[in-house]
């Protein structure tokens, strides 16, 4: 299954002149639109989804802009047993306004994998994984305020993050049904920005409730 919608918008505005303008001055504004999506299950076991979104939005007045937006999804879904599921997932983020003056880059995207272990056999316990990557980069064009030269700000991150989660019923008692719930996270994320920075965080806990 597939689909795709397109549409634009076009505004045009006059702009009257102030003591530093000459005359009067056309504005315009044009942004174009397109979102496209699929899904497609080639067996009964695996399900695969995309969205693409592309608008462009530009604008011409006395300053001239002109940005271009991407953004993209994809997910993934295996049934590998009965038991166990896998799902994959991924986003990715474009801006970009590539005009002389602005020089502006900025790109973001994510990754990630999970899955989700119930076995039959097994019923008194359940596990939960997952591990997600993203990375961060950002490029941005400015004018130095005291010698009004162009420089660019440049920007650059890149985290990790796994997580897992263990849940336990333990036997009945006194007509309680207490479950154990055990796990913990990681988070690792460093940049490239002087002065560059890592973060490294871990978290672990330990619940035990009774129903």
């Amino acid at each position: 299954m597939a689909g795709i919608v397109m549409c634009g918008a076009t505004a045009n505005d006059a702009i009257l002149p102030t003591a530093e303008l000459v005359g009067a001055e056309q504005g315009k504004l044009r942004r174009n639109v397109g979102l496209g999506g699929i899904t497609f299950r080639p067996t009964s076991k695996l399900s695969l989804t995309g969205k693409r979104k592309w608008p462009q939005a530009a604008a011409r007045t006395s300053r001239i802009v002109c940005t271009t937006t991407r953004r993209m999804r994809a997910k993934a879904r295996y049934q590998a047993t009965k038991s166990l599921s896998i799902f994959a997932d991924f986003t990715l983020l474009d801006n970009q306004n590539p005009l002389a003056g602005a020089n502006y880059k900025y790109q973001s995207q994510q990754e990630s994998l999970s899955l989700l272990w119930m076995p039959k056999a097994a019923k008194n316990w359940s596990f939960q994984g997952s591990y997600s990557r993203s990375t961060m980069n950002s490029d941005v064009g400015y004018l130095d305020p005291e010698y009004l030269i162009p420089l660019l700000s440049i920007y650059r991150d890149d985290a990790h993050t796994a997580t897992a989660l263990f849940s336990w019923n333990l036997p009945h008692y006194a007509k309680m049904a207490p479950k154990l719930t055990a796990g913990g996270s990681i988070f690792i994320s460093s940049g490239a920005a002087p002065p560059a920075t890592t973060v490294r965080s871990l978290n672990c806990f330990c619940r035990c409730a009774r129903t």
